[in-house]
């Protein structure tokens, strides 16, 4: 139970800190790679310093003790003739400052000192500073085992003496510590530089790469005249080149779907005028000569005056819904008058739709016509923004502005109502449908309604490609 308790706790840990560390991006994973790289450069140098060191200051003392033992032996019997300890040392070549690695010491048959220590125990001189001197963990490291050797000597005077040889590796170990206090800052400067090098060059390709990314975002967000200069790296020109070969090609199948959709939406108005114009020339003739029967027979016969005053009413009534779907088809001023007059007369008859409702107009096209295809457009946003706007959002004032604006003919409704439904982002109705699927042939942009700071903002841009004077024709009667 126990065993099963504790089981989660160390599954859980290890893929904690994968995904942290997957989470973090690339420059930051090479950027600790780095450092990890440097910090175990830095140990693996140190640790080789001291283990090569050891060996040599080992091998470097034994050496000379082997050999300062063998001399003093072969010595043995001149060192007996010696009048004083210190001139015994003299005598052995030990005094201070002659010998590297040992020490001697004369002990009496009591075992006490009788003449000084060896120039070994003072290695570093007593004007050296300290600041030379090894730390003790160092000296540690390196400290080796003591060698010793006792030399009995008797004296011709009957004296007896001991001469006590013992190794000192304290200045080979400093000799080590001065090249290590050398060569880890030179190893660790150079290592920092480096590393600030690698990473200004990871930066400079990270910059290379966002700019693909960036122009990437470019062609997703529909910009297909965006390209990519040289990025300075060979390894990244093929890169640029693709990228800027898949724009070109991306730039012109988006021209030929915009020219192909404009002459589907071409098609689409010439189709509606002709099915407006059919139905006016073919079906207003026999309505009106209907309306015209039936008024006159409702006049001579007595009793076929009623329903003959019937029939005509429902031959008007026909009439004026025939005007309604021909105006829906396309409006009968369309390319006759220019886009300033074709939304005033549309935003009068939204007008009468809502009397408690006030509409602005502002209006700065002047005597312009933008084309027929462009003009509709305008005319189906307005019309259906408006509309939408007092059905759904009981508004109790609506403002049209149609302008220019760089190069684009930019349209905008605004209100102050409710907004639209909370679920409008999802649904789409075929009149908004057909305001997007016809800025879109343009090459525009249609923005949805969208409610901010209590008011509801709907806008249309599309690209100024013709704009000359209107001038005013006669129209057909309608039925």
């Amino acid at each position: 139970m126990s065993l099963s308790g504790t089981q989660p706790q160390t599954t859980t840990a290890t893929p904690d800190r994968r995904t942290a560390w997957l989470g973090l991006s690339f420059r930051a994973r090479a950027i600790g790679a780095f450092v990890a790289f440097g910090i175990g450069l830095w140990v693996a140098l140190a640790a080789a310093i001291i283990l090569n060191a050891r060996v040599a200051v080992e091998e470097e003392v034994s050496s000379s003790f082997a050999v300062a033992s063998l001399y003093l032996t072969s010595r043995k019997a001149a060192l007996e003739e010696a009048d004083t300890p210190d001139d015994l040392l003299e005598e052995l070549g030990l005094q201070s400052g002659a010998t590297r690695h040992v020490r001697a010491l004369v002990m009496d048959g009591a075992g006490r000192v009788i003449a000084p220590p060896g120039p070994a125990t003072l290695a570093g001189d007593d004007d050296d500073d300290d600041e030379q001197e090894p730390p003790a963990w160092f000296f540690n490291l390196l400290a080796i085992e003591r060698l010793r050797d006792d030399i009995p000597l008797a004296f011709r005077d009957g004296g007896a003496a001991t001469v006590v040889l013992m190794s000192e590796p304290h200045d080979e170990i400093l000799e080590v510590w001065q090249d290590f206090r050398l060569i880890m800052p030179v190893t660790i400067g150079f290592t920092i530089l480096l590393m600030g090098a690698s990473v200004l060059l990871l930066n400079t390709v990270f910059r290379r790469i966002c700019a693909v990314t960036d122009g990437l975002e470019h062609l997703h967000g529909g910009r297909m005249d965006v390209r990519l200069e040289n990025l300075g790296i060979p390894e990244l020109a093929a890169i640029a080149d693709r990228f800027n070969d898949l724009a070109e090609r991306l730039s012109l199948r988006e021209a030929e779907n915009r020219d192909l959709n404009r002459r589907l939406l071409t098609l689409q108005d010439d189709e509606r005028r002709q099915i407006a114009q059919d139905l006016h020339d073919e079906i207003g003739p026999y309505l009106f000569g209907l309306r015209s029967a039936a008024t006159r027979a409702s006049g001579t016969v007595e009793s076929v005056a009623g329903p003959a005053g019937d029939l005509a009413d429902l031959a008007q009534a026909i009439q004026v819904r025939m005007r309604r779907l021909i105006t829906s088809l396309r409006p009968m001023a369309l390319g006759e008058v220019p886009l300033a007059e074709l939304v005033e007369d549309l935003v009068a008859t939204l007008t009468r739709l809502d009397g408690a409702c006030a509409i602005g107009l502002t209006i700065r096209t002047g005597p312009a016509s933008y084309g027929e295809a462009a003009d509709l457009t305008v005319y189906r946003f307005i019309q259906e923004s408006v509309v939408n706007a007092l059905r759904h959002g009981q508004p109790r004032r609506i403002d049209v502005e149609v302008g220019e604006s760089a190069g684009d003919l930019v349209a905008r409704v605004s209100d102050d109502g409710s907004g639209p439904r909370a679920d409008a982002a999802d649904r789409h109705g075929y009149g908004f449908a057909g305001i997007a699927d016809r800025a879109r042939a343009l090459g525009g942009v249609w923005n949805r309604p969208v409610r901010r700071d209590g008011i509801t903002l709907a806008d249309l841009r599309i690209p100024i490609e013709h704009r000359h004077v209107a001038e005013h024709q006669d129209t057909e009667a309608t039925p």
